[in-house]
């Protein structure tokens, strides 16, 4: 049994970074699942962002964490349904940093009763969407019973445009074949990075993603050089190329992940950070916080994003 702590419509388990509310249950992140138990252990207090980065990365923290961290608490506050110009839970102090508005529960153990009763709950939710379910299926026979076979079939929305994103094997500044398991590992790491923001658990069934990314072997054919960022906008219509690199630094690696519009080759986003081994935690948490960087600023980009079809 995990020990959960409660503060508002929300339940919060630490131990599995479990988050309950009113929307059901999600899994944070472990960079956001830091942030959010270090700010219930410190309810009401002003809090300075330089202590939440030393928080959530450590002093081995990313060199440009103040873009980072805000990524960050945007997504907290997506997961409580908070708002920073009315938050009920997390509040920003301008020129300060911010403050936890509510004071949580004492921990408890989840009980058998407590089980109990969300079986039931679930199983009283399973009975309306099977009701709901059969409801909207004899109204849709009744639909089609009226339609006419010469009646033209309704519009389906159209799906907005996302910007296509390929990532290339991350470049050894030593030119070391031996740093090649390295380069691909980073590669794959920023993948998967960049996956988990394409489908969070929070996304909804009627939003669409920020970006779709292209698997690795999709580009693995491809020659190295300049032509390479234009062919791969002109046969697998990539917009975004993400690419990267990583040198020794005395007892670091210095790594370097970027974000080149495909088309005309001009960075839309950089970032660097030093890191004592490239297989470790840090760096897949550093590179989860570049691609949340990344659909963000998708975001603002908008359409300027997409190559020209």
């Amino acid at each position: 049994m995990s020990q959960a702590v409660k503060f508002g419509e929300f339940v919060y388990e630490a131990d599995s970074g479990r988050l309950t509310g009113p929307s059901g249950e999600q899994n944070l992140r472990p960079q956001v699942a830091r942030l959010l138990d270090y700010l219930l252990r410190h309810p009401g207090e002003i809090i300075g962002r330089e202590g939440l980065a030393r928080e959530v990365w450590g002093e081995d923290r990313v060199v440009a964490f103040d873009t980072g961290l805000s990524a960050l608490l945007k997504e907290l506050r997506a997961a409580l349904g908070d708002r920073a110009d009315e938050p009920h839970y997390l509040e920003t102090i301008p020129r300060r940093g911010v403050r936890w508005l509510v004071t949580p529960e004492s921990g408890s153990d989840s009980t058998s009763g407590e089980t109990g009763g969300k079986a039931n709950g679930r199983q009283g939710a399973l009975i309306l969407i099977a009701a709901a379910v059969m409801l909207a299926g004899f109204v849709g026979l009744l639909l089609v019973a009226e339609m006419s076979p010469d009646d033209p079939l309704p519009d389906m929305p159209a799906q907005p445009a996302v910007p296509r994103v390929a990532v290339l094997p991350f470049l050894s500044i030593a030119d070391d074949d031996r740093e090649q398991r390295a380069s691909l590992l980073l590669a794959d790491s920023t993948i998967a990075a960049l996956a988990a923001v394409v489908a969070p658990p929070q996304l909804g069934e009627d939003e669409s993603p920020p970006m779709a990314v292209i698997g690795r072997t999709s580009i693995s054919g491809y020659p190295e050089g300049e032509a390479l960022l234009p062919a791969l906008a002109r046969d697998l219509g990539v917009d975004l190329v993400v690419e990267g690199s990583f040198r020794e630094e005395g007892d670091y690696w210095l790594v370097t992940v970027s974000a080149v519009r495909a088309d005309a080759q001009t960075i839309l986003l950089s970032r660097s950070f030093l890191v004592s081994e490239l297989s470790s935690r840090a760096v897949r948490e550093h590179l989860q916080g570049f691609a949340i960087e990344l659909a963000m600023a998708i975001e603002r980009c908008g359409e300027d994003c997409l190559s020209p079809r």
